[in-house]
């Protein structure tokens, strides 16, 4: 029980600082890690595609959806902006800002999406608006869409924090057309293993790299 306790703690408390309304140093760290590592390749023509586990995953999803879906087409709202009339804390952090054509790169070479573990339908009760009016989740969107792109989920059985999003996300008409697929995978029968050892299963192993092989091919 101490173990099942320690792997949830750690697992909540990260939720926990991820989902709070302050500017969200999260979002920020993993903005400047992204661009500190894409930035050249990018200019130079190459394609990238995101590989993400459990918290990363739900991370990695709004990340694309704020790429994807803004409400700006140059603006970028997965970066919280200080607001220090709010939050005196802010007035020493400095804006981030991505350009237009910044934008234009991550958005256009973006190829593929491989979740593990991944909590996502979870966060989605985030939003009420998606499961309260209505029919639940009608308005619910695919960030991964276009030709060529594909959007792989393993998950495991026994993985508590893990879920399968294919049928949610096709309860809007809108994602029809849209590669999601849900591969399930046995990683383990205790708790801590089915949702830590995706990154050694081999099944998962080549799923991604015929996935990424097929794409560079067909380029």
């Amino acid at each position: 029980m101490r173990g099942i306790r320690g792997f949830m703690t750690f697992f909540l408390g990260d939720v926990i600082a991820y989902v709070s309304e302050d500017v969200n140093f999260i979002r920020r760290t993993v903005w400047k890690q992204i661009w500190e590592k894409l930035e050249q390749p990018l200019k130079q023509g190459a394609t990238y595609s995101i590989i993400a586990h459990s918290l990363g995953a739900a991370i990695a999803f709004d990340y694309l959806f704020h790429l994807f879906n803004p409400k700006n087409p140059n603006d970028f709202s997965f970066i919280p902006k200080p607001d220090p009339s709010a939050r005196p804390e802010d007035k020493n952090l400095e804006p981030i800002t991505v350009t237009p054509s910044e934008l234009k790169l991550l958005r256009g070479q973006f190829r593929h999406f491989f979740t593990m573990g991944a909590p996502i339908g979870l966060f989605m009760m985030r939003k009420g608006t998606l499961w309260m009016e209505g029919e639940s989740f009608v308005k619910l969107i695919n960030p991964v869409r276009g030709e060529g792109r594909s959007w792989y989920n393993f998950w495991d059985s026994e993985d508590a924090i893990a879920y399968p999003l294919a049928k949610l996300f096709q309860k809007n008409p809108a994602n029809a057309a849209q590669n999601l697929v849900d591969i399930p995978v046995e990683t383990g029968f205790l708790i801590f293993d089915s949702h830590t050892r995706y990154w050694s299963n081999k099944d998962v192993a080549q799923t991604i790299a015929s996935t990424i092989t097929s794409s560079r091919t067909s380029a």
